[in-house]
């Protein structure tokens, strides 16, 4: 009883806080469709590999071109046979080429021409340390 009470008065704080959001967006003349890491219209197979991600980057990273490709063959059956493989070796061969890392600010996201979105990267890290700590 005191779980459910705990949930209504949540949720309904939720719906609060999202409710005056909405109304300082219009009211601010902004709008949003929604995260872009969740748009169901970006599919990391358009990246088409033009390097304006890492002409963008400070560091000259080439982080998510290659989080890019990483994801999109991670994401298929095929690509899980040599995953953790191809990972390692992938950023073995940016760092020996003279890549930078990654800054975390976005630059490149901006430039992209496919919208390619950043959390690309973080899926790659993922993947990068996962195939580290199974000694690949």
């Amino acid at each position: 009883m005191l779980l459910a009470l705990a949930l209504t008065a949540q949720v309904r704080g939720l719906k609060r806080r999202e409710r005056a959001a909405r109304k300082s967006t219009e009211m601010a003349g902004l709008s949003s469709d929604g995260p872009r890491a969740q748009h169901p219209l970006i599919d990391v197979t358009w990246c088409i590999g033009c390097g304006a991600c890492v002409a963008a980057c400070k560091n000259a990273s080439a982080h998510l071109f290659m989080s890019a490709k990483i994801s999109q063959l991670s994401l298929l059956p095929q690509g899980q046979v040599e995953q953790s493989k191809r990972v390692v070796s992938m950023i073995a061969q940016a760092d020996a080429e003279g890549f930078g890392s990654c800054s975390n600010e976005g630059e490149c996201e901006a430039v992209c021409p496919k919208e390619i979105p950043i959390s690309n990267i973080a899926r790659m890290s993922r993947e990068y340390t996962r195939a580290l700590l199974a000694g690949t």
